[in-house]
């Protein structure tokens, strides 16, 4: 399952279309719980957020609650979020800690948009240093 997320200042996003903050729809209780019923619920899969930047102002409320309402209902699903902004920029500030808590993955665009970094955000919360994950 996979969500386009609207926003990005980011000056190389990789879906151009997904810059602006007024495209797509928002993100209501029947588009949450239409992403809760498509992630199995007693299996591992993941879920993909794209496109914008959920690390933006704008988003960071919406993605919040979606994420919460996600993990809360679907604990084995695993979640990887595209993002412009370095895990180094993020731990930092109490005002992303809601959303990091709930990534499993936070793929860094910045790198090369053909050779990202990811990052096992739960193991590098834990460890206070940044760990690459494998492989999605």
């Amino acid at each position: 399952m996979s969500l386009l997320v609207s926003g990005c200042r980011y000056e190389n996003c990789p879906v151009e279309e997904a810059k602006d903050f007024s495209s797509g729809s928002p993100v209501t209780d029947s588009v949450v719980q239409s992403i809760i019923e498509s992630l199995p619920k007693d299996d591992l899969s993941w879920f993909y957020i794209r496109g914008g930047d959920i690390f933006e102002p704008e988003n960071v409320a919406q993605a919040s609650i979606l994420l919460t309402r996600v993990k809360y209902a679907r604990p084995l699903s695993k979640v990887a979020v595209w993002s412009g902004h370095t895990y180094e920029q993020l731990v930092p500030l109490d005002f992303y800690r809601s959303i990091l808590c709930c990534i499993d993955v936070l793929v860094w665009v910045a790198t090369a948009l053909g050779n990202p970094q990811m990052i096992d955000i739960p193991a590098s919360l834990n460890s206070g240093v940044v760990i690459n994950y494998a492989s999605i």
